[in-house]
């Protein structure tokens, strides 16, 4: 029975492939989704770490299809901080739409179940 056979992960053996070892032995198969799960871990710590309280909260709210006016209401904040609080995700995620980040964000799990909204405020 061929290590392929176990293989419960395609991404991995589409890897070792790409790295040209289309039979890898099952200590490789090991080694490299440990590594694959370490950095899409490091990714999403990376991601939490990047946005303020406040850009994550516009993102989360922006995935829930609110506006800016809706967001500014919810968070008490100004039309206009939200707007700005916006640009600087797209600007630190580096995403030309809401759209592209709000991806970027479920990607990482930034919008986990047990994710509090936080007023802007809080982060001073």
């Amino acid at each position: 029975m061929s290590s392929r056979a176990n293989i419960k992960n395609p991404l991995l053996l589409r890897v070792l492939a790409e790295l040209g070892n289309d039979h890898p032995k099952p200590h490789q198969l090991r080694l490299i989704e440990e590594l694959l799960l370490q950095t899409n871990f490091q990714h999403s710590i990376f991601f939490h770490n990047k946005l303020s309280e406040g850009e994550r909260n516009c993102l989360l709210l922006a995935a829930k299809g609110k506006t800016i006016q809706q967001t500014a209401y919810l968070l008490a904040v100004k039309n206009s901080t939200v707007t700005t609080l916006r640009k600087r995700a797209l600007n630190k995620l580096k995403c030309r739409s809401m759209a592209h980040a709000v991806f970027i964000g479920m990607h990482y799990g930034c919008f986990s179940q047990d994710y509090k909204i936080a007023s802007p405020e809080d982060e001073q």
